[in-house]
């Protein structure tokens, strides 16, 4: 007996913006090299890993950078969160000192904190363009 085809789903993922953003937090990180190359790695492989279980559920992924249909539905934002979820820690930013030193700068004058920017729904580095849409 015959049975009908599974219905396959399509969607795009914009891959380059997500690790993007998560390299541009680490570049203003106050994390050792050595930390942030093993981070990098685990969000490498949390996200390689959100693609294969997006495979095994039967869906086909696109990179939404060459993806030139407006029909295909954009999982940017479910990757992000299921990556985080994963217990991927967003890098902490380095505070004005952390940075001075970093770049071998004497001990800056004491002042105010920085505010720090609460998480957002679309991203949790703020809002970073993702380019045109599709």
């Amino acid at each position: 007996m015959l049975s009908p085809p599974a219905q396959q789903r399509i969607v795009a993922v914009k891959l380059s913006g997500l690790v993007g953003e998560y390299i541009q937090a680490q570049a203003r990180s106050a994390s050792p090299p050595e930390q942030v190359e093993h981070e990098m790695r685990a969000f490498m492989a949390s996200l390689d890993g959100q693609m294969a279980a997006r495979a095994a559920k039967g869906e086909t992924v696109l990179v939404a950078e060459a993806v030139l249909t407006r029909n295909v539905p954009d999982i940017t934002d479910e990757v992000r969160r299921a990556v985080y979820a994963s217990g991927i820690a967003i890098p902490r930013p380095a505070s004005p000192a952390e940075l001075q030193a970093r770049m071998g700068g004497g001990s800056p004058a004491p002042g105010p904190a920085a505010p720090q920017a609460g998480p957002t729904t679309a991203s949790p580095f703020g809002s970073a363009p993702d380019g045109p849409a599709n």
